[in-house]
């Protein structure tokens, strides 16, 4: 049967690439089948290999006479022979390949998109069996060479018996191999092919044929190894039997399936195994133990050529796929597990040796060395390759999770290279020569070595010193299929997604490329397990192709494909040169892939991109010049902003991905700003304020220097000011806003930021910061810059230039200055008298200037006479009521609020200037008006005369008077002073007169005319003297009003007797004044005086009394005491004199009594011991006896 030809393609999906040159063969002197696993045997084999692969490596061309010429195969008969027995008879016996499985167990690793983690494979070996019975473990090699076999014995070892190795099955996932040899099913464990003991699986013998469940195999495979991995079944054929274990550590024998006719080929898919017997195809449900005749796999009734043999191979989980010999060449049938037909058919020219399916394409060794590869999708041929003729092929081998491959051409692509990010670009197209061609990849295709370029610092320089990705995996492919000859193995490598893509984009073909790429996308996003090397290959494609767009201006495409490439946005922004800023500067570089660094450095701004491709377009048919023309003109410029457009939407969707599109992780912090940055002056050229503030609100990255001068030519201060408040600047916000405010700057959507600003203001701490813009708010709202300037929080106190913020609030607003110089006096005590001087001026000004209004002079002069003729007034109340109180109860209380904290001020500091205040109260209009603060001013400086008058004779506060007296000059008692305060709300006013009483820390009277400041030094209470003296001036005071005041003289007598001598008050009193006034205070000081004079008297008796008591002790106490010695009196005291035994010490009488020491000591001492004369028996005894116990 011949095929018809096939479409040609470009790049087959397939190609030989030699694996394994030679096998090593047994030294001369050995016996076939009983190779030795001694050390020096094992250096025989190792040197018979490398010497093979010298001699014996060959190229693996494609054959494609079928494809390209639409010939048929090559004239052969379809009963020949196969091409490899003539070849295999001219050879000496010796070590032959009889069967070959590979596999790679993967570890899982996640996969989305084109993110994956690191893969590991854990084992990655070839196991071949050979004639003699030998086992040979390959491995892949650790080193990244590329030349030479890939693969390494890592270990040999000869089957118990020598016999030939009939089958090998790998269980990767339990770490077991299965060898069938001389009808017995051997154990070893995987990777090391050790053999399992007897005691935990034994050998399995009268086998014919065995099967293993690949489909378990294949899932389990790519299992975590922390996993509980089921039971693998296992169908061992028998002569008239099949057994069906399950295997796992152990082995478990499940059930028994008669089938008489015995199996020579078995293949197990779930729980449905395919049989062939000497002439029939069957399936076995083992489930349900029941067997279905399916068809004969000879439908030639002459006997069949030798080579042709039943063949079964699982194409899918339950599903076979069957070779039937039709006598002129054979199809191939896929059935079910229920025998049903599936699928389609395929055709062959010959019985193939041997077939093998890598999904979606099924490979068939034909006896004339060709692989023809169908496609189960289209059912049609592929490819036809032609094996070489040294490798005499004999089976192919399906892998279990695929075996690497030395990828060479995909490894030089995927490498990474360091380019400068701002390179010069190439000479800029002129008028008169037209552009190369942008859509042509410059120099070479990128996934094939490129013409070499002009050398360059920093060019195609392999990247070193920088966090990079492993490529040590990517240096190989994985294959899934193998083919194995008879003295060696090549693989059926799939040929590259790249060298597929390049030829399509060479054919201009860009729609077929995107379309196959996104096949293999979609595939490796199905598989759980991928290699890292196909990865990496899928996101090269991608951003060749983006640059291919890109240069076509083919922008929305181009930028779909860079964001599917995992492109570093730094190879994006660097075009845009306005956008890019000083963020990319020409001293930094990029890694990128090797196959794309010539596209990448070819041009340096998306403008000089769009012009290269106008002037391809239009030069020279556009006039005068496609530059200056204005079609081209707006062409160049609606290019611009899809360009724009573009770097905006892969912007938006890469910002959450930057770690993985970047390779050095140190430059991620780095690369998202440079994407935050450059998104945000996008939304800006757009006017997109929305967009804006979301991703102000959501960004830490912003560069605020690269934007805020574009934030300014937009006015969007909005958005400024929050990128400042998220930065912590104050100092700019406080810029943005004050212009806002003052209309400099205007942006609606920042209405009004005057109430963030009086908030600000309040919470920082920077004192520049408070004194700048609280001056400032005072033109906007003096009472908020007032606050400001007097509620800070003392945990943030600051030194603020105090008298400039006095003069700019006095220069705002008068009473918002008074206001704060209130606030510097009497909250923080500012030492400074020239504030408390303005403040009491500042009252007495606006106490004269409202004399000016007619209704408030009658009231003052009202309230005085009103208060001085209390007297004569029926309201009871006022008649000791001190004058300052009694200005809490006028009904105008702003005026008479001023007059106390006046009054209150002047009394409680001592730092205002005393004469330009007396001055001022004294002189003008306003002289009379203000008698009590005059008397305060007066009390000051002393003229106690002066200030008593007043208050006697003008203010006629007899009360206020007589506590001025004892107060030691003070016209206001600290107790009025607080309740008075305290009425009117003005705590501050009196905390302060409270301060400043004796005792309080302020002093007063003389004591003042040393302090400064807030004084430290507790003034001492008024001494009786001065009280004594003031009263007696209040008296004289008094006296000089004659007659009219007897009656409060008499009354201040009576009240202050204690303080007057009477001698002094009555020659003092005029001799007009009747005896009445006189006689209660004579009387009663007449009385006191004999009071004083007995009670001498009496203690006088009773000091006598307590002396004679005492001595009559102390007589006693001596007595029994015996024999007195006296010393010798000191020196100084003469002879004869008499010894006083009366001592006086300060105001106590003590008695000195003479206490002898015991006779028995060697010196007997009198000492004399005083004892208080006033002090009963009980305290003598106690201090005689005291005194006996300290002698001895």
């Amino acid at each position: 049967m011949s095929s018809a030809p096939i479409q040609p393609i470009e790049v087959p999906p397939f190609q030989l690439q030699p694996l394994i040159s030679d096998l090593p063969q047994p030294p001369p002197s050995s016996r076939p089948g009983h190779a030795s696993t001694g050390s020096g045997d094992f250096d025989s084999f190792i040197r018979s290999t490398t010497e093979g692969a010298l001699s014996n490596l060959a190229s693996a061309a494609p054959l494609f006479s079928r494809v390209m010429g639409g010939t048929s195969s090559p004239a052969r008969g379809p009963n020949a022979a196969p091409a490899n027995e003539s070849q295999r008879q001219q050879q000496p016996a010796g070590r032959e390949v009889k069967c070959v499985q590979s596999y790679s167990e993967y570890s899982l690793g996640v996969f989305t998109g084109m993110e994956i983690e690191l893969i590991p494979l854990k084992d990655k070996d070839i196991i071949v069996g050979c004639t003699d019975g030998t086992l040979i473990r390959y491995s892949v090699r650790d080193d990244d060479a590329l030349s030479g076999d890939p693969y390494t014995i890592a270990s040999l070892q000869t089957v118990p018996g020598g016999k030939a190795v009939d089958k090998i099955a790998l269980v990767p996932s339990l770490g077991k191999a299965l060898v069938l040899s001389g009808g017995v099913i051997h154990f070893y464990t995987l990777p090391a092919l050790d053999p399992l003991p007897a005691s935990v699986i034994s050998p399995l013998r009268g086998v014919t044929e065995f099967a293993i469940d690949e489909t378990a195999v294949r899932n389990t495979n790519n299992a975590p190894s922390n996993q509980n991995i089921p039971p693998i079944r296992l169908c061992v054929v028998r002569r008239r039997v099949v057994v069906v274990y399950a295997l796992r550590e152990r082995l478990t024998q499940v059930k028994d399936i008669p089938f008489p006719n015995g199996a020579t080929k078995a293949c197990l898919s779930g729980p449905h195994l395919c049989l062939a017997d000497p002439k029939s195809y069957w399936i076995v449900n083992l489930d349900a133990g029941e067997a279905l005749e399916l068809m004969e796999w000879s439908q030639d009734q002459s006997l069949p050529p030798r080579h042709v043999k039943p063949l079964i191979v699982v194409s899918d989980p339950s599903e076979f796929m069957l070779a039937i010999w039709t006598g002129n060449g054979a199809l191939g049938f896929f059935m079910t597990g229920t025998g049903d037909p599936t699928r389609g058919t395929l055709e062959y020219p010959q019985h193939p040796l041997s077939m093998c399916i890598d999904y979606p394409y099924v490979a068939a060794l034909l006896p004339n060395g060709t692989i023809e590869i169908h496609s189960i999708v289209t059912f049609s041929i592929v490819a036809v390759l032609s094996c070489p003729t040294t490798l005499q092929p004999c089976l192919l081998s399906s892998s279990v999770g695929g075996y690497l491959v030395p990828s060479l051409q995909r490894n030089n692509a995927i490498k990474p290279t360091v380019i400068p990010l701002l390179n010069p670009p190439p000479a800029t197209p002129t008028k008169t020569r037209p552009a190369q061609d942008p859509t042509s990849p410059p120099g070479g295709s990128g996934l094939t070595p490129p013409s070499t370029p002009t050398p360059q610092p920093g060019l195609n320089r392999s990247v070193s010193g920088r966090s990079t990705k492993s490529i040590s995996d990517a240096s190989y492919t994985r294959s899934g299929t193998l083919v194995a000859g008879l003295r060696g193995m090549h693989s059926l490598l799939p040929s590259t997604l790249g060298s597929q893509i390049d030829s399509l984009l060479e054919s201009n073909r860009v729609d077929d490329a995107v379309s196959l790429l996104n096949q293999v996308r979609e595939k490796l996003e199905k598989s759980t397990v991928v290699d890292e090397g196909e990865v990496r290959e899928v996101l090269l494609i991608h951003q060749r192709i983006a640059f291919r767009y890109l240069f076509a201006t083919g922008f929305d495409d181009a930028g779909k494909h860079f964001l599917l490439g995992k492109t570093d946005p730094r190879l994006l922004v660097r075009l845009f040169p306005e956008l890019r800023g000083n963020m990319i500067t020409t001293s930094e570089e990029l890694s990128v892939f090797a196959g794309v660094a010539d596209q990448a450095r070819t041009f340096d701004s998306i403008d000089a991109i769009i012009m290269a491709n106008l002037v391809r377009n239009y030069h020279p048919h556009i006039k005068p010049s496609v530059e200056e023309a204005t079609p081209t003109a707006e062409l160049r410029r609606v290019l611009n902003m899809t360009a724009r457009d573009m770097l905006a939407s892969f912007l938006k969707k890469s910002r959450d991905n930057v770690p993985s599109l970047v390779v050095d992780p140190l430059d991620v912090p780095k690369v998202q700003k440079i994407v935050d940055t450059t998104l945000l002056k996008l939304h800006i050229e757009e006017n997109q304020t929305p967009q804006m503030m979301a991703l102000v609100n959501m960004s830490e990255n912003i560069v605020v220097t690269e934007v805020e001068a574009l934030l300014v030519e937009h006015h969007k201060f909005t958005v400024l000011s929050k990128l400042y408040e998220k930065k912590g600047d104050q100092t700019k916000l406080l810029e943005i806003w004050s212009k806002v405010v003052d209309g400099e700057w205007k942006d609606p959507a920042l209405a009004n930021p005057l109430p963030r600003i009086k908030d600000m203001l309040l919470e920082t701490k920077d004192r520049v910061l408070v004194q700048r813009y609280g001056i400032w708010l005072i033109k906007h709202d003096p009472e908020a810059s007032l606050k400001l300037f007097t509620t800070r929080d003392a945990k943030r106190s600051m030194k603020l230039d105090e008298n400039l913020i006095l003069r700019a609030l006095r220069a705002a607003d008068a009473r918002v200055g008074e206001r704060y110089l209130e606030h510097l006096v009497l909250v923080r005590r500012n030492p400074e008298p020239a504030l408390s001087t303005q403040l009491a001026k500042s009252y007495i000004e606006r106490l004269v200037s409202s004399l000016e209004d007619p209704e408030v002079l009658r009231m003052w002069r009202e309230a005085l006479a009103t208060y001085t003729g209390r007297g004569a007034s029926a309201d009871s109340s006022l008649t000791s009521l001190p004058f300052l109180s009694y200005l809490t109860r006028l009904a105008d209380r702003q005026h008479a609020l001023t007059r106390i904290k006046l009054a209150l001020l002047l009394q409680g500091s001592t730092l205002y200037d005393v004469e330009a205040i007396r001055s001022q109260l004294e002189n003008g209009g306003s002289k009379g008006f203000f008698p009590l603060e005059t008397a305060i001013v007066y009390g000051r400086i002393g003229n106690h005369d002066a200030a008593l008058s007043i208050l006697v004779h003008s203010l006629k506060d007899s009360t206020t008077a007589e506590a001025y007296c004892t107060l030691g000059g003070d016209v206001v008692p600290p107790k009025v002073a607080s309740a008075v305060a305290q009425q009117m709300g003005v705590d501050a006013w009196g905390q302060l007169v409270s301060a400043s009483s004796p005792g309080s820390g302020f002093g007063t009277a003389a004591a003042r005319a040393t302090t400064t400041g807030r004084s430290t030094t507790v003034r001492a209470p008024v001494s009786e003297d001065t009280k004594k003296a003031l009263i007696a001036t209040l008296m004289r005071v008094y006296m000089k009003g004659g007659d009219s005041m007897a009656h409060e003289t008499a009354q201040m007598l009576n009240a202050q007797a204690i303080n007057l001598d009477v001698v002094d008050v009555l020659d003092s009193v005029p001799s007009t004044w009747s005896l009445n006034v006189m006689s209660s205070f004579v009387s009663r000081s007449l009385r006191r005086t004999l009071h004083d004079h007995q009670e001498g008297l009496l203690i006088k008796a009773i000091a006598s009394a307590q002396n004679l008591d005492v001595s009559d002790m102390a007589y006693e106490a001596m007595r029994e005491e015996g024999a007195m010695v006296e010393e010798a009196l000191d020196s100084g005291t003469e002879a004869g004199d008499d010894l006083n035994e009366k001592q006086h010490f300060g105001d106590d009488e003590f008695i000195t009594e003479k206490v002898p020491f015991p006779e028995n000591e060697t010196h007997p001492v009198v000492q004399a011991i005083p004892i208080p004369v006033r002090e009963g028996r009980h305290r003598a005894s106690g201090s005689v006896e005291s005194s006996r116990s300290t002698l001895r």
